[in-house]
């Protein structure tokens, strides 16, 4: 079976002295799910009942996002009002959504478990799309753990910015390389993101493989992506994209119509908030150390951040900009905030002309 896979491998040194080493995998085409039990612990909170599958722009019967189910797993929680009720415009980033294997109900929790923020579940196990509780994905007996392409978080936008464009073209190289062939050149940054900012909607695709930077610049500026193909995706592919999300969107909301800014706005809202706890680079770096045990944490860390590659550099050493410069980013912005905290990048991320051009160095 073929493998395609980008190795990091993080040196971490806590303050009490102890190493931990980690090599993560950027992609696996193929592999298996070996079964286990995770018991999560809960108590007080309460449950609000979802009516429909699809609500609040999100699709609340997709068995991946149930924290819990069980036959009892009302107990130990109050049942309050409706999430009609309750309202759409409490859900968080992260919302814990439990499930009654005997009746069927579903239900969003109020408090009871940790939903979002960077102490709870910033970058947690949810954030990958085919991730099951208790269970961990085998390529032979090798544990695999997935990272992904991220966007800074200061690019994501704090919340939906007007729109006055419908479908966004697709604006990018049909293979992936091709200069000739972008619409924005390397200068344009705040004009390729403007673009998709005014777009309710915007087009992209595979190109040299299923993961890019493009997906999480679409999300990240509040417009819904229109991604072709990806249900023919390898299963572990892009894994910390909302595929059901991403999937399901287009197909309710288009052709737009004024009727549809209610639902539109929802599955907007939905999607920048997973882009910002799971597809920003300060997320991807606490998944890593998370994986590690090292994350949350108010200790000091230092990390050698060791990869193969900054770039495409004609070396001979693979283009892994977007997921080395994403996670060593993240990483500094995430234990920046921790005293005593150091990241070091081996080799050194280059900062001259030769990969960035003139126009971004300074």
């Amino acid at each position: 079976m073929a493998m395609w896979a980008l190795w990091h491998l993080l040196l971490a040194q806590t303050s009490d002295g102890n190493t931990m080493i980690g090599v993560f995998l950027l992609a696996v085409c193929g592999g298996t799910l070996a079964a286990g039990v995770e018991d999560d612990g809960h108590g007080g909170g309460i449950l609000h009942h979802v009516e429909e599958c699809w609500q609040c722009g999100q699709d609340f019967c997709r068995a991946d996002i149930w924290r819990r189910s069980s036959p009892a797993v009302e107990n130990g929680f109050e049942v309050g009002a409706s999430l009609s009720l309750w309202g759409c415009e409490r859900l968080i980033s992260g919302q814990v959504v439990v499930h009654n294997s005997l009746s069927n109900a579903i239900y969003v929790v109020e408090d009871g478990f940790p939903a979002g923020g960077w102490a709870s579940d910033f970058g947690g196990a949810s954030c990958v799309h085919w991730h099951r509780p208790g269970r961990l994905l085998f390529y032979k007996d090798l544990a695999i753990f997935p990272v992904g392409i991220s966007i800074p978080e200061a690019y994501i936008v704090d919340d939906l910015p007007p729109k006055s464009g419908g479908v966004a073209p697709f604006v990018g190289s049909s293979k992936g390389g091709e200069e000739k062939e972008y619409r924005f050149g390397p200068t344009q940054e705040s004009e390729y993101h403007g673009f998709y900012r005014r777009h309710r909607f915007a087009h992209t695709q595979k190109k040299g493989g299923w993961d890019s930077l493009r997906h999480a610049e679409i999300l990240a500026q509040g417009s819904v992506p229109i991604f072709h193909d990806l249900p023919s995706s390898p299963p572990f592919s892009v894994p910390f994209l909302p595929r059901q999300q991403i999937l399901s969107a287009p197909k309710l909301l288009l052709p737009y119509s004024k009727a549809r800014e209610s639902a539109y706005n929802a599955s907007a809202r939905t999607l920048l908030a997973h882009t910002r706890r799971c597809l920003s680079s300060e997320a991807m770096a606490a998944n890593l150390l998370r994986t590690l045990g090292l994350w949350p944490t108010t200790r000091p860390l230092r990390l050698l951040f060791v990869t193969c590659g900054w770039g495409f550099t004609w070396a001979g050493d693979g283009w892994q900009g977007p997921v080395s410069i994403g996670l060593f980013l993240g990483l500094q912005a995430l234990l920046r905030r921790i005293p005593g905290s150091q990241v070091v990048d081996s080799p050194p991320l280059p900062l001259g002309t030769e990969m960035w051009g003139a126009a971004n160095t300074g």
